[in-house]
């Protein structure tokens, strides 16, 4: 409902006599009415009669999700027995919902999406830091599942905290790589993380146990269960229990009124069940897991809880299918040609047992993912022909996985964005290795592309989901131009395809979408990045910018997004879990939960949701009973599952007797390498002077180190350029506080090294000593001359700290090409002057060169000339890393006659206006360089240096 329409209903409503649009007041304004005005819509809508009643509507303040000190009835006693939070009240249930954990009792509090249950947690907090005794350890991890969930909870327990004589820190995902641990546990009194840096934590013995705190609060606490991180931690904490290891446990054994765990979650209705009983098994199971005695729900202020939380209405739209879609016959067809082609080389119905697997279904997939598992252990006595056949059956399943996703996007998109997948797909497959049974199978999408594009292009052929789902955003935001849509999909790809098309349709086009997908694996291009998330969320928060979110499962729970009223559901379904969060969403008031979609199966799977929602409220309230055997249950689970896990570690125990293994391709099952040559590809930069800006890394932190020939010029500051794991490091220090003779080139790369880097992109600044080579030029150099005198320039040094004997090592190529050949294509892309080649005179320094000596170095060949490259490469080399060097002119030296002399001023005017252009070329080069294969390169240069050390003979 619009506020206008509020405003006029409390001023107008006495004068009500008739509804012209009952089918409207119901849709939009029954979330205001009483029940029995409710019923009087929705009878008037039925049978066309009209009726006159008086609508009222109750309009309460809502900020921050507590409650104001409002006059009631109930006075100074109500107001004696609030507990606060950061100096606001509770509201009752929310005081009802944490009591359990008041009084010291392991709790899962469990309370319907948008009431306020991290507020709940931040008051237990506040009890738990202020109710203790003299001389007594207060520390509480607050756990979240998800970095987007984190980033938020993070945010709002420092601000709730910021006046308080309370240390909050927090720890997530690979910003915690690198970061003591233990030290940020020890020195705060609340630490935000993500579970698994505490089970790393424990498991590498940088905490001893779980005994250090007194409280675990665990988000999202329904996902206690198999392998996540939440169980592995609950199992370690269970084992020491159940062990009588009590030292290993949270502190909760120092007084009764300290408790140790408290779980928050929308919904309990875990796992599978048909019904009460079931439901209450589950129930149990998941309290035995977390070691709970107690599920705290709003039984006395449900009044309360109602005024402030508004459930989406549900609805389903039942859309039928295309009929007869001739794209889709087409892709059928392919899809048994390749079929029949791989029968031809083997009968891979006989590698899996899942039959009837329709093309475009989930269920296909499996069958897929089946068939090439079990390639992999495919047996046969020709080694040479298993090879091969592996790698044909791996090609022909992957294509027709590929087919199988285009046929879904078909189903739930355009048939554009389709034939796009199939598209890039076949590229891809061009770009990469090309063998005779993938020139076969593109050559198969080749001959039937030109079919495929027509058919994509016919109008006529418009997806009806697409159709009604248009249909209903129109509506929605006629009636609303406020609205503001979340719209749940399965895929990342579908949710491109929607955007594309929100976009590309001229009446949704000023919706302006957005897309909210997960972070996504390392190895992955895809994901997105949390300060891009945080800029899309404050987007849909501003009336003037996006109207609606296109996503993923990552905003399935924990994200918050006031503002939205809208939930669409496109062929999204899950469990009862999720169905709740979903649903919750859609947090304003009268908010709409539509589900779309062509299969009647998922619309009756939603509607056993909603019925196995009230199982599992059913199941609570009798779980909460005097006298029922929850107690018992839990303990009798707890020891049951105690002794599987001890049995499994005494049956299951191996040991390895080489930390070496040979790994095999999956595909054609060729070796492919041993472990211990495998290395994660980390880019080091060095920046020289004016070039060390460190805002080009994303999520950086400082390291400071030291190594066998002293410290670095500065501390290495690590953090991702698009995903890629960087380390740089500023030459002179960040300050240009060191000279050219004093830079202590062998510590810095030897840190470099041992953090990790594979390659070194380095910048520097340099004098021109060519006419062509203008000022503000770039020349990625192949070669230098040593003019050097002061400098260490081997590792190998003869010191009881160097490595053992002398290296020669070869010079005749200083500089990994290969790392040149991406610089210099990407400068030129970018359309920057850069010279592909160029040699480098390094002088020793400080000074500048005289002309003398700058007219003779021209005569030796030189390009260019600074003071720092050399012993540079020359360690880089010794150290085996993959060197390449951007240098960029600032000067003519003092060569050229009638040209002003170089000076320092010249310089870094030249170097500040330059300085966005190398920054340019790393983050652009850097991503590019990830994606290639370095095997052998790395290989070759590590045969070249132990080639090159000659050992003392004993």
């Amino acid at each position: 409902m619009y506020e206008l329409e509020k405003a006029n209903l409390k001023r107008c409503g006495a004068y009500i006599v008739n509804i012209l649009r009952p089918s409207y007041i119901k849709g939009f304004m029954t979330t205001y009415l009483p029940p029995g005005d409710k019923k009087k819509v929705k009878d008037q809508e039925g049978n066309g009669t009209e009726s006159s009643f008086r609508i009222e509507i109750r309009e309460e303040a809502e900020e921050n999700n507590l409650s104001e000190n409002h006059c009631k009835a109930s006075g100074a006693h109500d107001v004696e027995h609030t507990a606060e939070c950061a100096g606001k009240k509770l509201r009752k249930y929310q005081e009802e919902l944490a009591g359990p954990a008041f009084r010291g009792e392991n709790t899962i509090i469990c309370a319907p999406t948008g009431c306020g249950k991290t507020i709940v947690a931040l008051a237990i907090c506040d009890h738990h830091l202020k109710n203790k005794k003299e001389g007594q350890k207060r520390k509480i991890a607050f756990m979240a599942t998800r970095v987007e969930v984190y980033e938020q909870q993070y945010s709002l327990f420092q601000q709730h905290f910021a006046d308080e004589d309370v240390s909050v820190t927090g720890l997530c995902g690979e910003s915690a790589e690198g970061v003591p641990v233990g030290m940020y546990i020890e020195t705060n009194d609340i630490i935000v993380l993500t579970p698994q840096i505490l089970v790393n934590a424990l498991k590498c013995g940088t905490i001893a146990s779980l005994s250090i705190f007194s409280l675990l609060i665990f988000d999202e606490c329904h996902n206690t269960t198999g392998k996540h991180p939440y169980n592995v931690l609950m199992t370690m904490y269970l084992d020491s229990k159940l062990g009588n290891n009590n030292e290993l446990l949270p502190q909760a054994s120092w007084s009764l009124f300290l408790y140790a765990i408290v779980g928050l979650t929308a919904s309990v209705g875990v796992g599978s069940f048909k019904n009460e009983r079931d439901a209450e098994n589950n129930i149990c199971q998941l309290c035995a897991f977390m070691d709970v005695r107690v599920i705290s729900t709003v039984i006395e202020n449900k009044e309360e809880l109602k005024s402030h939380i508004h459930v989406p209405e549900k609805q389903f739209f039942f859309v039928e299918k295309r009929s007869g879609d001739p794209f889709t016959m087409t892709i059928y067809g392919i899809m048994s040609k390749i079929e029949e082609l791989a029968k031809e080389v083997y009968n891979i119905d006989s590698l899996s047992n899942i039959k009837n697997r329709d093309y475009g279904s989930q269920k296909y997939e499996q069958w897929i993912v089946d068939v090439q598992k079990k390639c992999r252990t495919l047996q046969l006595e020709d080694k040479q022909k298993e090879s091969q056949l592996c790698r044909e059956l791996f090609n022909y399943t992957e294509h027709l996985r590929k087919y199988n996703d285009a046929l879904i996007i078909n189903e739930d998109a355009r048939t554009k964005d389709a034939l796009d997948y199939l598209d890039t797909f076949s590229a891809d497959v061009r770009n990469a290795g090309f063998d005779k049974t993938e020139q076969l199978l593109t050559q198969i999408f080749e001959d039937n592309y030109q079919q495929l594009h027509q058919l994509s292009t016919e109008e006529s052929r418009e997806n009806p989901k697409l159709k009604e789902l248009k249909y209903i955003l129109d509506e929605e935001y006629r009636n609303n131009e406020q609205t503001r849509t979340v719209l749940f999909v399965r895929t990342r790809a579908l949710a491109e395809a929607l955007k594309n098309w929100v976009e590309e349709n001229p009446s949704l086009a000023h919706l302006k979408p957005g897309v909210l997908i997960g972070r996504g694996k390392r190895s992955q291009q895809t994901g997105m990045t949390l300060p891009s998330k945080k800029g899309l969320l404050e987007s849909f928060k501003k009336n003037d910018q996006s109207k609606i979110l296109i996503a993923t499962s990552v905003a399935d729970e924990g994200i918050d997004i006031p503002q939205c009223n809208l939930v669409l559901l496109y062929e999204y379904v899950g469990n009862v879990v999720k169905m709740i969060q979903v649903r919750g969403r859609g947090r304003a008031q009268g908010s709409k939960c539509i589900l779309v979609s062509s299969k009647k199966e998922q619309i009756e799977k939603e509607k056993l949701n909603m019925l196995r929602e009230k199982i599992v409220d059913q199941a609570i309230i009798n779980l909460q009973l005097p006298g029922n055997t929850m107690l018992t249950k839990i303990e009798v689970l707890q020891r049951e599952d105690k002794n599987v896990r001890d049995y499994n570690r005494l049956t299951l125990q191996r040991v390895r007797t080489d930390d070496c293994f040979r790994l095999l391709c999956s595909k054609c099952k060729s070796p492919a390498c041993f472990t211990d040559s495998i290395r994660v590809l980390q880019i080091g930069i060095i920046g020289g002077s004016g070039l060390n800006d460190p805002d080009i890394l994303e999520g950086r932190s400082e390291r400071y180190v030291e190594t066998p020939y002293g410290k670095p010029s500065d501390a290495l500051i690590v953090g991702k350029i698009k995903n890629v794991d960087c380390v740089l490091l500023a030459r002179h220090g960040r300050q240009h506080t060191i000279m050219p003779t004093n830079v202590n080139h062998r510590a810095n790369i030897w840190a470099l090294k041992e953090e990790g880097c594979t390659h070194l992109v380095v910048t520097t600044a340099c004098g021109s000593l060519r006419e062509d080579i203008q000022p503000g030029d770039f020349v990625i150099i192949d070669q230098f001359i040593d003019r050097t005198t002061k400098r260490h320039q081997t590792f190998y040094d003869g010191s009881s700290t160097s490595p053992a004997g002398v290296c020669h090592i070869p010079m005749a190529e200083p500089f990994c090409n290969k790392t040149r050949e991406v610089l210099i294509e990407v400068a030129r892309n970018l359309g920057m002057k850069c010279h592909p080649k160029g040699t480098m005179l390094t002088i020793e320094g400080p000074r500048f060169s005289s002309r003398a000596e700058s007219l003779m170095f021209r005569q030796w060949g030189a390009d260019v000339l600074n003071m720092t490259t050399v012993p540079e490469v020359v360690l880089a080399r010794e150290a085996g890393l993959c060197y390449a060097s951007i240098a960029m002119a600032t000067d003519y030296d003092c060569w050229k006659e009638h040209e002003e002399t170089v000076c320092v001023d010249n310089v870094l005017k030249t170097m500040k206006e330059n300085a966005n252009k190398a920054a340019s070329i790393l983050l652009t080069a850097i991503p590019y360089i990830s994606k290639m294969d370095w095997t052998e390169t790395v290989k070759n240069m590590k045969t070249v240096v132990q080639c090159s050390v000659m050992l003392p003979k004993h």
